[in-house]
């Protein structure tokens, strides 16, 4: 068996499997053969051929063949295939429990599942034995990462042996969380001072001479300085790993400075980062001509993204493609309004039982229609409406609320990236309670929306949140007001769909793509107007500017 370790060694796959081949003509059970067969397959690039070498020397029972549960685990991996991945690494891990390498795959597949508790588990117990495993550390630090607890990581940060502050990939996790707090300076700091040292490899030294860049990419993006983004972005490419999240945040920084057309193309790149759905066995478009088939939307991402991007359906369709959008259930009743659509008569589809000739996520859209620059974004309004029962129903609620009707929304989703730069608090808005003529309508809903509870001195309000069942009554509710105050939400996208007056409140730190720059009106929504402005300042600019119910309503 030596001379095939040394041949599998030095690379010399080919030659290897003729020698193991002939071997096996001999032995067709050899557990071992079948274990290096496979891992030569493996190293040609030949997936499904190396699992079932893998599968057939576990099948034969030899005695040291737990290293092919190893090797099975990776390829499950690759494949996406998660729940295999972490089965068979639990096995190889509880025979060989001394073996750290299995651990990264474990930890990978477990984040992936979303399964973090136990990821930090299988951690803990490794640290214990390994207490200095720069690897497990910064492994930590992305599984907090990717829960966004970022307060948790930089707390973390305090059990990091010395050398972890010169290992670029635990300072690249720290550098994330303090770019996601808010402070891409600090972040650049660190891994400045993260190379002023004599232990940082050449190679060491350009990768983080690449992380900096991404960096100050990420700090120009963030201060609004397009240009200067775009122009470092491009310096990343082509890159290693990152070469996708490059990518990503180039067609962000594309699309906030209106580079519509190469900013959609680019965005795709969000599929190999984030999960989507998919149909098995329907190809992804990729660039063919539609007219005349029938391809499948994806809804993506969040509800507001779903509302905003709808808008592209129509056109879609009257290119003469035969549409079938897949809603979110929290929308479809909603959308079932729209007098365009054509909802399945039994209210569900069973999406197995279809033909499709291609599928799509519903933010490849704008690509597939050739929207090049902002005057091409479709602005009919309305192209939401809101349940005619659910109108009349909520317009009674509302007939004791006096003045000048004000739906409020502070807060999103505190699972959301930028959430802490974009969520307020209802006292935030003390300064307006003052306003005379004013019936203030809470329509929060989930995080924060205790906190109507008890609103601001002075501030009349009618609380809704615990009332709303659905989007349904949330239309209905819209409708019936005379404005939208909310911070970026669906909410807010939702208003601008029904062609209500929204003014969305939008910070000046992580304001997202959508919203441009410097702009008070959206070319999304034409009864929207922006107010962006550092967070604790943007509802005194309300106050300031609106000062009365006359000036609210002129401003309306």
């Amino acid at each position: 068996m030596k001379d095939l370790h040394q041949l599998l060694a030095a690379g010399q796959n080919e030659a290897a499997l003729a020698a193991l081949n002939g071997r096996l003509d001999d032995a067709p059970h050899d557990g071992e053969l079948l274990l290096l067969k496979g891992v030569a397959l493996f190293q040609t690039g030949a997936i499904p051929e190396s699992e079932q070498a893998f599968r057939q020397a576990l099948a034969s029972g030899w005695h040291t063949v737990t290293e092919a549960w190893k090797n099975l685990a990776s390829i499950c991996y690759r494949a996406r295939r998660f729940q295999e991945a972490v089965d068979l690494i639990a096995q190889y891990r509880e025979s060989t429990p001394r073996d750290p390498e299995p651990l990264a795959l474990h930890v990978s597949a477990l984040l992936e599942l979303g399964r973090f508790a136990e990821a930090e588990r299988e951690l803990e117990k490794h640290l214990e034995v390994f207490p200095d495993d720069l690897d497990s550390h910064a492994r930590w630090l992305h599984c907090l990462g990717l829960q966004r607890r970022y307060l948790e990581l930089l707390a973390y940060t305090g059990r990091l042996p010395e050398a972890a502050w010169h290992d670029l990939n635990t300072v690249g996790q720290i550098a994330n969380a303090l770019e996601a707090l808010g402070l891409p300076q600090s972040a650049r700091d660190l891994v400045t001072a993260s190379v002023q040292t004599d232990a940082v490899s050449a190679a060491g030294r350009e990768n983080v001479d690449r992380l900096t860049r991404f960096l100050d990419a990420g700090l120009a993006l963030a201060e609004h300085r397009f240009v200067q983004a775009i122009e470092l972005f491009r310096t990343l490419i082509p890159g290693g790993d990152e070469a996708k999240a490059v990518l990503f945040n180039l067609s962000l920084a594309c699309l906030a400075a209106g580079h519509l057309g190469e900013g959609w193309r680019l965005m795709r790149a969000r599929t190999s980062l984030f999960s989507m759905t998919a149909a098995r066995g329907v190809p992804a478009w990729d660039g063919q001509a539609l007219a005349g088939k029938r391809v499948l939307v994806h809804s993506e991402q969040g509800i507001g993204d779903v509302i905003q991007f709808i808008r592209f359906l129509p056109r879609l369709e009257a290119t003469g493609v035969r549409v079938v959008f897949n809603a979110y259930p929290e929308i479809l009743r909603l959308l079932r309004n729209d007098p365009r659509a054509k909802p399945s008569p039994s209210g569900s589809v069973n999406l197995g039982t279809l033909q499709f000739d291609f599928q799509a996520q519903l933010l490849d859209l704008p690509a597939m229609l050739g929207t090049d620059s902002v005057e091409d974004i479709p602005a009919e309004v309305p192209y939401l409406y809101a349940n005619a029962d659910r109108l009349a129903y909520w317009r009674r609620r509302l007939a004791t609320a006096t003045g000048l009707r004000i739906g409020l929304v502070w807060a999103g989703n505190p699972e959301h990236k930028q959430d802490h730069h974009r969520s307020a608090r209802l006292s935030d808005f003390e300064s307006l309670a003052v306003l005379p003529g004013v019936s203030w309508v809470i329509i929060q809903k989930g995080s924060g929306a205790s906190e109507g509870l008890s609103p601001p001195q002075g501030m009349a309000v009618t609380r809704l949140s615990d009332e709303i069942a659905n989007f349904d009554d949330t239309a209905a509710i819209v409708e019936s007001l005379d404005l939208v105050i909310s911070v970026d939400t669906s909410v807010a996208h939702l208003a601008g769909a029904l062609d209500k007056p929204v003014w969305i409140l939008l910070a000046d730190s992580g304001k997202d793509w959508r919203w441009f720059a410097d702009i008070e009106r959206s070319p999304w929504y034409p009864s929207a107007r922006l107010f962006t402005r550092p967070r604790q300042t943007t509802v005194g600019r309300l106050h300031q500017e609106n000062g009365a119910p006359r000036a609210c309503t002129m401003a309306v």
